[in-house]
């Protein structure tokens, strides 16, 4: 009897096994935040409530049937370990990418505005070089009563050194200015050559912009109207400059013109070179003395050139000037208006 409940049984479990069909083989499981599910199980199951099931499978995995995949996704949804999903969205501002272009355009337009400049100054650089003989000879010819500046200016100008720093000082009209001129005349629109008064000097000035320096064996800087007592700013963009051509390894010659006309001129002298001690060129203190009537008159005559007058004549027109005052200054000026009186 007790056989037979057996043979029974087992045949009950025979025929349940053919009931139930299920395939099952190894698995990589994927337990990163990439992985929305965590396992895929299939197995078909004609009879969930099977107990012979039960055996092959996770006890965290209920009984699902194969096509029931909803209820299948939300059981394993419902794991604490596999809800930590975490999804990133790349918001694009379209205003913030407008105007990143906007910029890009205005700084390639600024680059290559800038480029265009230096390429158009290069392509047309011109450099000045003095002609001393020919100098010496205008100088003396040109400019009465200085002989002993004029010497000492091409005396520097000759010496070896490759910075200098030349200062005039004197009284008004006697020279100072129209030295200048005759030493760079028609020379002002050369890229190696600067010229500035004082006021343009302090706010304007750069020797960064001195690309003549950058690409001539020499330059010039003349600056005018400078005062003793307020030349802070002509030091230290002297000191600069002369450190610049240093490092190029190019030549520097600089003039600083001053109205002085004080008999103390010997103190005058020493406070010019204490200012400018620690600038690292060769120094020359430029005196031009005061004029007299005897050269008034050949600043009046030189002016006139070809047109005689008479004695009365001109004396009338040397009523108008007063050369302790004004030296030769504005001679030409007085002379064209006076024609017209």
């Amino acid at each position: 009897m007790q056989s037979r409940h057996v043979a029974i049984a087992s045949d009950s479990a025979v025929f349940a096994m053919q009931n139930i069909s299920m395939s099952y083989e190894p698995m990589d499981i994927d337990i990163s935040n990439n992985s929305e599910v965590a396992m895929d199980v299939s197995y078909e199951n004609h009879n969930c409530n099977s107990n012979l099931i039960k055996p092959f499978l996770r006890e965290d995995i209920s009984c699902t049937p194969l096509h029931d995949k909803t209820n299948f996704s939300s059981s394993v949804a419902k794991q604490p370990e596999y809800q930590s999903i975490k999804k990133y969205h790349i918001i694009i501002d379209k205003k913030k990418g407008i105007n990143s272009k906007r910029r890009t355009i205005l700084l390639s337009f600024i680059i290559i505005t800038c480029v265009s400049i230096i390429a158009f100054q290069i392509i047309n650089i011109q450099c000045y070089n003095l002609d001393l003989e020919s100098l010496k000879g205008k100088l003396h010819s040109a400019i009465y009563g200085q002989e002993e500046a004029i010497n000492a200016i091409i005396d520097i100008l000759q010496s070896d050194s490759e910075h200098k720093i030349l200062f005039f000082y004197g009284g008004t009209g006697v020279g100072k200015t129209y030295t200048v001129s005759l030493l760079l005349a028609n020379a002002w629109n050369y890229s190696n050559v600067y010229h500035y008064t004082l006021p343009t000097f302090k706010t304007d000035f750069s020797s960064e912009i001195m690309i003549g320096l950058s690409l001539c064996k020499s330059a010039i800087l003349v600056v005018d109207d400078v005062n003793i007592n307020n030349d802070v700013y002509v030091i230290n963009h002297v000191k600069n400059v002369i450190k610049k051509s240093e490092e190029l390894g190019r030549n520097m010659t600089v003039i600083l013109i001053y109205n002085y006309s004080k008999d103390d001129d010997t103190l005058f002298s020493e406070q010019l070179l204490q200012k400018f001690l620690n600038v690292n060129a060769l120094k020359q203190v430029i005196r031009f003395e005061s004029l007299t009537v005897e050269h008034l008159k050949k600043c009046i005559e030189n002016e006139l050139g070809d047109q005689k007058l008479s004695k009365p004549e001109f004396q009338n027109i040397m009523r108008n000037f007063n050369v302790l005052l004004h030296g030769c200054k504005g001679v030409s000026k007085r002379i064209n208006y006076l024609k017209f009186v």
